[in-house]
């Protein structure tokens, strides 16, 4: 009764409730359901947020926005580790004010990852598949088509970062933009085709009422009820605060509490700094080292550090006379790579 007493006074005549812990989204108009589908929610610890807005556009051929639990979990090690292919090897970029931006123009050691846009581009591997269904809210969560559809087999659908995956988005995008847009099934799988436009956002007349509703006891029409697993511990938590134990308290224990402060200290910066970029000598380095590895043969190097066989002229590797020359003279030979690099500045 008390998560009955958040929910908005009046619903709306078309709207669609998102029952969580039923792993089920159905869409309902003047009070009758007239679609019902499974869903997959976020993981207890990456947890769906419980509240009611309104959906107001689609996006067909969506890229995607890498949340920062996984810029931070699963990219930052790697591009720490050097490995600025990390985000072409998973169709990603980072593209500011329109602009691409390449992974080793930043000193990944001293950025906060948090703050660089990530983004995978539409294509079958995109994490939201062919459609998204957008009611813009402060916890960046909304309802969107996956590749990955065997999930929705599961029993426990709790698998995602937070937002909600459906298993037909073909049927509730052709209902959504029907009613909205007069839309048919043929326009749907024409915004939804690989040649398609891309990223293309079509806004609804009428905005539709979305209510994510979190209930563990359900009652049919003839007073049966019927319980379902408390998957968020979210009746602990509120049996707790109405036992008057202090919230401060209880939010410490909320997996979604730790997995916030765990993303803040992995992504926390030694030096304070949000973004910084490799200076022109950085990536002039690194370019050189990236062209010595790929000559192989370590050996110590005039130049500081380990060198490469081959590549630089004055190192510890004796050369061999030519032909006819004396003994302890220099045989002639043009600029090494390494003069090559640092005269030209690439």
């Amino acid at each position: 009764m008390e998560r009955w007493r958040w929910l908005p006074d009046d619903l709306g005549d078309l709207y669609i409730w998102n029952s969580l812990t039923e792993y089920e989204t159905r869409v309902v108009r003047s009070n009758e359901v007239i679609h019902q589908e499974r869903i997959i929610i976020g993981k207890p610890n990456t947890q769906t947020p419980v509240f009611s807005d309104r959906m107001q556009y689609l996006v067909f051929r969506p890229d995607w926005g890498v949340p920062n639990n996984i810029k931070v979990k699963q990219l930052l090690p790697a591009l720490q580790s050097g490995n600025d292919g990390v985000l072409d090897a998973r169709g990603m970029k980072i593209v500011i004010n329109g602009r691409e931006r390449r992974a080793y123009d930043y000193d990944w050691q001293r950025t906060d990852i948090r703050y660089i846009p990530v983004y995978q581009m539409p294509g079958p591997s995109n994490p939201l598949g062919q459609v998204k269904f957008m009611f813009p809210n402060k916890h960046d969560v909304y309802m969107h088509d996956t590749p990955q559809k065997s999930l929705f087999n599961d029993t426990r659908r709790a698998h995602s970062a937070g937002c909600i995956r459906v298993r037909d988005p073909n049927k509730l995008a052709e209902l959504v933009m029907g009613i909205d847009q007069g839309w048919g099934m043929s326009e749907v799988k024409s915004a939804m085709h690989p040649r398609a436009k891309p990223i293309n956002r079509v806004d609804l007349g009428q905005p539709i009422h979305v209510h994510n509703v979190y209930f563990t006891v359900f009652a049919d029409a003839d007073g049966n009820t019927r319980s379902v697993a408390d998957v968020y511990d979210h009746d602990k938590r509120i049996g707790d605060a109405l036992d008057g134990v202090p919230v401060e308290r209880i939010a410490a224990r909320d997996p979604a509490r730790a997995l916030e402060r765990q993303v803040q200290q992995m992504a926390s910066t030694g030096g304070g700094n949000l973004i910084t970029m490799k200076s022109a000598q950085q990536r002039r380095e690194e370019a050189l080292r990236k062209q010595q590895e790929l000559a192989g043969g370590y050996f110590d190097s005039p130049y500081g550090g380990y060198g490469y066989s081959g590549l630089f002229a004055g190192s510890q590797s004796a050369a061999k006379p030519a032909p006819g020359s004396k003994k302890g003279s220099a045989s002639p030979r043009g600029p090494s790579l390494f003069e090559k690099l640092s005269r030209n500045g690439n």
